[in-house]
């Protein structure tokens, strides 16, 4: 996965988001938001469905360069997620 940190850092700077505010939305430390983007440890799938869902991405973005042909859904992480309004 030696792309999904850079993924990651990307898409929350271009939400504009700190890494303390794509915490609280995804419902994951700051610790775990730092080390997913720095590559210090590889995020369960559920905390990257929650990170995704937080940066209001598709998943696969976090996986693929976006050149595939995929659709434009943003679901919900399975399982109980903090959400806030936004």
């Amino acid at each position: 996965m030696p792309m999904i940190p850079s993924r990651i850092r990307v898409a929350r700077e271009r939400a504009g988001l700190s890494q303390r505010d794509l915490a609280a939305r995804a419902g994951v430390s700051e610790n775990t938001v730092q080390r997913a983007e720095s590559g210090a440890n590889q995020p369960s799938v559920q905390t990257l469905w929650q990170i995704a869902y937080a940066l209001q991405v598709k998943l696969d973005d976090l996986f693929v360069d976006g050149s595939e042909n995929t659709p434009d859904l943003v679901a919900p992480p399975p399982g109980n997620v903090a959400t806030r309004p936004r």
